[in-house]
């Protein structure tokens, strides 16, 4: 056979995927005519199609060798040195191309990525661009310039960006979920706007739409329709995105908030296990073996927390129930629980996260004990009362003559992801004040230099910096009759301190205060004051000043 007539037979098993037949092929023309540079060039792809990125980077830099002209083999080359993780050679092999061809397209839109991944973002960002000046239909570019932009939070210019993408491609799945994705994440930065969710909801779905087995997208579906309170829909959103890949852990995760909420607490926890296979949990570096609910028998338990202040204050309950599984109980903390925790029964020793670890024979998360104790609906622990010391003097609230006195919190911990949505502004809680024969007192720690100017125009009284800890906010909260807050710490300080709290719910709560509810099944003094729409808090506060006047009277 010829030349052309191998080639011909070589070229049709390459485009049929028969990669060994057309690299059999390919080579027998090489050892012929070893400086046939383009059947190098072949080599090195059909090298690639099998894997064998070794192969084809010497293939490709031997066709190069013998035409350094070679755009083609050049271009090849960087995309291999690229996959091989040797990105500071691909970036290199990229240059050198574009000195040869200054117009080269592809190059400079490869050359942005590997920029991106070296976080050299203002040259990432003039590449790519310079790809869209060459060639206006590089779909790639204008995506991987929308994820530089999210990346960085301008949300703007990267819904601009993707939305070019998807101009050209409508079909594009990644960037429909990304699109979605940055519309969640504007809607974080500007305030509650369903228009935005909505519009992130009908991204996700026209992503499933182009490939029905996303499984990512069914779990991101399934985050922004729980955020709309559709749990319903996002529960069979999570399941058919399991059904494709049954390992995902964000799907179970998110399957276990929404089961949550709705009152299956013992499947929900279940599937809540799933966050330790997510990148964002961890039981750092422990050797022992985590406990699996079984009985103990004299062995060393400690117990710890992964998330926050007030999950830890929440399923301290379940401490008598560990202590009958034969438990001697080290309970980890962080430094602002450690005083109010020292009067907890059933603990041997607390220590704090920068304390060194005593010994101990098995682990188990605080949050995982609903899980290993089998909680269900019906048979949630009470919580589990302190045994406060008796009340500092400086702690003492002044006498009022005001019918009330009630504690007052409106701001959550400003590191959290959901803080946007479960704190209000102070402005928001000022009608609260028109209430007459009520006194109410700061339980806000950190306050802003806005918030500090408004409280000197309002009768609110402030006793924050004599509070160093939880333990001292305890000691104001027993002397209050009643406790207003959002979804923080504060709300179940209170509450497990037996204190009549109202807790003030954006609409899209979180999993604990479950769906709907205006009582709690974890608190018996708690009451549920709940956003009917999204950002509405003016309506909570008609509620609660009305709850108000029904309590004085």
């Amino acid at each position: 056979m010829s030349t052309e007539e191998l080639l011909k037979q070589g070229f049709t098993y390459h485009q049929q995927g028969q990669y060994a037949q057309a690299e059999e092929v390919y080579g027998h023309i090489v050892r012929q005519e070893p400086e046939n540079t383009n059947v190098l060039c072949l080599l090195g792809m059909v090298a690639r199609g099998q894997g064998k990125l070794e192969e084809a980077i010497a293939h490709y830099e031997s066709a190069i060798a013998l035409k350094p002209d070679f755009i083609e083999a050049r271009f090849n080359l960087g995309n291999a040195l690229s996959a091989s993780e040797r990105t500071e050679e691909a970036i290199a092999c990229y240059q050198r191309l574009l000195e040869l061809q200054p117009n080269h397209a592809g190059a400079y839109s490869n050359l942005g990525l590997l920029y991106h991944q070296q976080n050299q973002i203002a040259e990432a960002k003039q590449a790519l661009q310079q790809a869209i000046a060459i060639d206006p239909n590089q779909v790639e570019s204008f995506y991987n310039l929308g994820n530089l932009y999210k990346a960085e939070q301008e949300c703007d210019r990267a819904i601009a960006y993707y939305q070019q993408a998807l101009n050209l491609n409508p079909n594009f799945p990644q960037a429909l979920l990304n699109l979605g994705n940055t519309l969640q994440q504007q809607e974080k930065g500007t305030g509650i706007n369903v228009k935005r969710c909505q519009e992130a909801i009908a991204s996700y779905q026209r992503a499933i739409e182009v490939n029905p087995n996303y499984t990512e997208a069914y779990y991101t579906l399934g985050h922004a329709l729980i955020q709309q309170g559709h749990i319903a829909e996002a529960i069979l959103a999570y399941q058919k995105g399991l059904k494709i890949d049954p390992e995902e852990p964000k799907a179970h995760t998110g399957l276990a908030f929404a089961l949550l909420s709705l009152g299956f607490l013992e499947q929900g926890f279940s599937e809540y296990e799933w966050r330790w296979k997510t990148e964002e949990f961890t039981a750092g570096n422990l050797t022992q073996p985590s406990w699996n609910g079984e009985p103990l028998g004299g062995k060393t338990l400690m117990l710890y927390s992964e998330q926050g202040l007030g999950d830890m204050i929440q399923m301290i309950r379940y401490l008598p129930w560990v202590k009958e599984q034969g438990a001697k109980i080290i309970l980890e903390c962080r430094q602002p629980l450690k005083r109010l925790f020292a009067t907890l029964p059933h603990v041997e020793q607390i220590v704090t996260r920068e304390e060194t670890l005593p010994t101990f024979n098995e682990h188990a998360s605080l949050m995982s004990l609903p899980h290993l104790s089998k909680t269900s609906l019906n048979t949630i622990p009470a919580p589990l009362p302190f045994a406060l010391p008796d009340l500092p003097e400086n702690l003492i609230l002044p006498e009022s003559t005001a019918k009330l006195k009630v504690g007052l919190a409106w701001q959550g911990n400003i590191e959290h992801p959901n803080n946007y949505l479960r704190s209000c502004s102070f402005s928001d809680v000022l009608p609260l004040f028109n209430c007459d024969n009520v006194c109410f007192y700061s339980l806000q720690k950190d306050l802003s230099e806005g918030d500090r100017q408004q409280l000197q125009q309002t009768p609110i009284q402030v006793f924050n910096p004599d509070c160093d800890d939880f333990l001292d906010t305890a000691h104001i909260i027993r002397q209050l009759d009643l406790v207003i807050t959002v979804d923080t710490a504060i709300a179940h300080l209170s509450a497990t301190l037996g204190k009549p709290t109202w807790i003030l719910l954006h609409f899209s709560c979180d999993w604990r205060w479950m769906f709907l509810r205006v009582d709690s099944p974890w608190y018996p003094t708690v009451r549920l004051f709940r956003q009917t729409q999204p950002g509405d808090w003016f309506t909570v506060m008609v509620q609660v000043q009305q709850a108000l006047v029904s309590l004085q009277n």
